[in-house]
């Protein structure tokens, strides 16, 4: 997967924030969105635990970890 910007990540924080208390699969999240698994389950552990609304916060703390 190539690098994604603050702002990209962002964006993808709020659309698998949306799907995943929807009750989608990690897989559909990933297929949805064209990236890998490592990724959504990247996003989705960060915002276990920064329970917060701020996309931006929690998009740092997904590049971080990537």
């Amino acid at each position: 997967m190539e690098k994604k910007s603050i702002e990209e990540i962002a964006a993808d924080i709020k659309v698998i924030r949306e799907l995943a208390s929807s009750g989608t699969m990690l897989q559909d999240i990933k297929n949805q969105l064209g990236v890998s698994e490592e990724y959504v389950s990247a996003v989705m552990l960060c915002l276990q635990g920064y329970q917060e609304d701020d996309d931006m916060a929690v998009a740092r703390l997904v590049e971080m970890s990537l």
